[in-house]
């Protein structure tokens, strides 16, 4: 149910804000924060997920479970390109680094959420310029058997997360207008309230969604509120609330980075990508005639065996030559996603 369009077209900084209701609870919003003296419950907190991805039949799958798949390195053999493209200038460089990107299948268990806020891009990810934003009362999925950890700038589940009926979602205004009229979008937008917005101002978007369902909203960066560890800000309110929820509810707080399903699922796109790798040093050996000692020998240094040192991949390479092998890369990445679309139909076809 389309709700109305926001302007966010501006360039101005958008900082913390409180909803109407609580406004009143400060005696100079803005100026004096130490006059907060609201106290949250979990029906002030709600998700919110940045994504590419819309939530067909009001699920948000795991990028594991969607078949995901996103671009990595020729493990090994994109260190002896960088040498032998190291005389061009840096975009030439990146843009002909790009041509030799393979394809990995994303193996991550776990699906993100930020706590009142829209999540920050950082070192590990941008997340900027996604065209859907999902907003989720907390309160439904406190229960939730995959609930892995909450804290205010992530909170994951390890499965797929089935959305409410009180689920919102904010959609840019352009792409909304390509989807609107198409029946596999027809039943989500239907019945969950839809916001759109122009511009490129998401924080702003997202701040007056979020403060217009009652919710306050706060800026969120890789390690929490920027004014969570402040005495007497609403920021801090909230995370100490979170905190001691999560605490008496015997819900963790421990980081996904360093978890043990996120070690996990990155050993396992490392290993997908050392395949692949393997797959086009063996290809190449074959084609230029290479004897199995000196395969053997080129495959070593792709698993990272550097006491060989890079110089026989960057000799196999100019040999083979650039433009072949943009051209094996290329099929081998058509020969992945067809892999990769085989298992998903094999998988959905199981659920049928």
């Amino acid at each position: 149910m389309f709700i109305k369009n926001i302007d966010a077209t501006s360039e101005e900084y958008v900082g913390d804000s409180l909803c109407e209701e609580h406004k009143q609870h400060c005696l100079k919003w803005g100026e004096d924060y130490k006059s907060f003296n609201y106290n949250y419950t979990i029906d002030d907190c709600c998700l919110v997920r940045t994504t590419s991805h819309f939530p067909f039949d009001g699920v948000i799958q795991t990028p594991k479970n969607a078949f995901a798949v996103s671009k990595g390195e020729i493990n090994g053999i994109d260190e002896a390109l960088s040498y032998i493209l190291d005389d061009l200038p840096d975009e030439e460089k990146l843009a002909a680094f790009k041509k030799f990107s393979i394809f990995v299948r994303v193996y991550r268990e776990t699906s993100h959420y930020t706590i009142n806020g829209l999540v920050g891009s950082h070192l590990y990810g941008n997340f900027e310029g996604n065209p859907f934003i999902i907003i989720e009362p907390l309160k439904h999925h406190i229960l939730d058997e995959s609930l892995g950890s909450i804290r205010v700038e992530d909170t994951y589940f390890t499965d797929d997360v089935n959305l409410s009926n009180d689920a919102v979602i904010i959609i840019r205004a352009e792409v909304y207008e390509q989807i609107k009229d198409l029946e596999e979008y027809q039943s989500f937008l239907a019945n969950h309230k839809v916001y759109t917005f122009t511009g490129d101002n998401e924080q702003l978007a997202v701040a007056n969604v979020l403060n217009e369902l009652g919710y306050d909203c706060f800026i969120t960066n890789s390690h929490g509120y920027i004014n969570g560890t402040d005495d007497g800000e609403p920021a801090k309110k909230m995370c100490e609330f979170v905190s001691d929820f999560a605490l008496n509810n015997g819900i963790k707080t421990d980081s996904h980075f360093y978890s043990d399903i996120n070690n996990k699922n990155n050993m396992e796109m490392f290993n997908d990508e050392k395949e692949t790798s393997i797959k086009i040093c063996k290809i190449i050996c074959k084609v230029l005639k290479k004897d199995e000692k000196t395969t053997n020998k080129l495959v070593k240094i792709v698993e990272g065996a550097t006491y060989y040192g890079i110089q026989p991949l960057i000799d196999l390479i100019n040999e083979y030559g650039l433009e072949k092998l943009e051209k094996l890369v290329e099929q081998i990445n058509q020969i992945k996603l067809t892999e990769i679309e085989m298992l998903k139909q094999e998988e959905n076809s199981k659920k049928m």
